[in-house]
């Protein structure tokens, strides 16, 4: 049986684990340049932000729809606060980060009378084989992650009791968002 010590516990490891991983996702992230689609996103990102079209991404002055918007709307503000630089990797190491969490809830919400899952079911996902790489690349994977975990996690009180309607449409909406 769960006690309340217990569940504090499990929080403090999980926080542990978040700190452990964070120099893993942000160490170093401007000392390379943008490489494979990272330039386009960016340069995506930085024509939202010079133009003031917060609606349609634009790539050379034509329109770019083969990615969701969402990727760029975190960007842009995030080139006003840093400069024009590489450092808006953050998105995708925050997104990794919160993805952690995330797991972790939705392990919790899954198996609440063991919150050593929950903490283990995180280090597994921080410590996956392309986890660390997808977390230090400008691209809208880390988030898309984010966003589905985020729904599931919204859903998973629906289908314990078909009562609380709102976690399906937390679900929707975080589903929405990352299309």
């Amino acid at each position: 049986m769960e006690t309340a010590k217990t569940a504090d516990r499990s929080i403090w490891w999980l926080v542990l684990v978040v700190l452990a991983a964070a120099p893993v996702q942000f160490w170093g992230l401007t000392a390379r340049g943008f490489s494979d689609n990272e330039g386009m996103y960016a340069a995506a990102a930085q024509n939202m932000l010079l133009d003031h079209d917060w609606v349609t991404p634009h790539l050379n002055g034509a329109p770019y729809i083969n990615k969701p918007p969402l990727i760029f709307w975190l960007i842009a503000p995030l080139f006003h606060v840093v400069g024009f630089t590489e450092a808006v990797r953050l998105i995708s190491g925050v997104s990794t980060l919160l993805t952690a969490a995330a797991i972790y809830a939705v392990a919790r919400e899954l198996r609440p009378a063991r919150p050593g899952v929950a903490v283990w079911s995180a280090v597994a996902f921080l410590t996956g084989v392309l986890t660390p790489v997808e977390g230090r690349t400008l691209r809208p994977d880390a988030v898309l992650v984010l966003c589905v975990t985020l729904s599931l996690l919204g859903a998973l009180p629906s289908t314990v009791d078909r009562a609380t309607a709102w976690g399906a449409s937390c679900s929707g909406a975080a589903w929405a968002w990352a299309r």
